[in-house]
């Protein structure tokens, strides 16, 4: 890092300590994974290592897959629909009866059912493969998010309130009730999971804004998040330089699905 990258994170820091109401603090392009190390290194040097990964094809509109498209839908009734379907039509894969609502959740989520849960991960370079591996061509994007404010220590335990009541709930046993918006680590109950290094936001519909909130506009989450972009140039080779540093998709879906499309890949299958 030079010296006067580490001035411009001082200064970075220095306007999140006057807690200026942007949303966020850093927006920056790469081109490589050495920039993002870099860049990384330079955050968690100052903000510790409370940090967050998340890359994707779009900039923004940081919602989950149930209600991206459609944030002013409160989807609760049809969640909890799914929820019971996926119980009774996955009991005979997912055999475990002691899983509990939220780990149905999480499980659902990486095996592509939309869920309030948003994806993020430990590891930068995990993020950085799922921006420039995305389906979409063209401009990727990647977040890095302070998740302090939101971190609840041990979610699968937390008794939470109800919004607008006096009640308390597991947030194992209804994650469609949360008082507000919080980021979990899960069990690492699958291998994806532990291979992504994966953690979770989860997402409450707001009665009070009568919509899902984007967490780039969460109050709570105010100068908190970089942003870093990717241009679709880019991304060939830095996927190139992940593959050598064991960073692909035999590696982050470690099961037959990673291993045949990380061969197509690599071998260029059917190009």
């Amino acid at each position: 890092m030079s010296q006067n990258d580490a001035l411009g994170v001082v200064g970075i820091l220095a306007m999140v300590e006057r807690k200026q109401p942007v949303a966020i603090f850093e927006q920056t392009e790469i081109k490589s994974v050495t920039e993002l190390v870099e860049r990384v290194s330079s955050i968690e040097l100052f903000v510790g290592d409370m940090v967050l990964y998340r890359g994707q094809s779009r900039q923004g509109n940081l919602l989950p897959g149930v209600c991206r498209n459609n944030p002013d839908t409160n989807t609760t009734s049809l969640e909890w629909k799914a929820l019971q379907q996926l119980k009774i039509f996955g009991a005979a894969i997912h055999s475990d009866m002691n899983t509990t609502n939220l780990d149905w959740l999480v499980w659902a989520q990486h095996f592509g059912m939309k869920t309030r849960l948003l994806d993020w991960t430990s590891n930068p370079l995990a993020a950085l493969w799922f921006a420039c591996n995305s389906k979409e061509s063209g401009d990727v994007w990647l977040y890095a998010w302070d998740f302090s404010r939101l971190h609840v220590e041990d979610f699968y335990n937390h008794e939470l309130v109800v919004e607008e009541s006096s009640s308390f709930v597991k947030a194992v046993d209804d994650p469609f009730s949360l008082k507000s918006t919080m980021v979990f680590q899960p069990r690492l109950s699958n291998k994806r999971v532990q291979a992504q290094h994966g953690w979770f936001s989860i997402h409450r519909f707001s009665q009070k804004h009568n919509r899902f909130i984007c967490l780039e506009n969460n109050s709570e989450a105010e100068n908190t998040m970089a942003e870093f972009k990717i241009q679709g140039r880019s991304r060939v080779n830095i996927l190139w330089e992940l593959d050598k540093l064991g960073v692909n998709e035999r590696t982050l879906f470690p099961d037959e699905d990673g291993l045949c499309s990380y061969l197509n890949y690599k071998l260029k299958l059917g190009k």
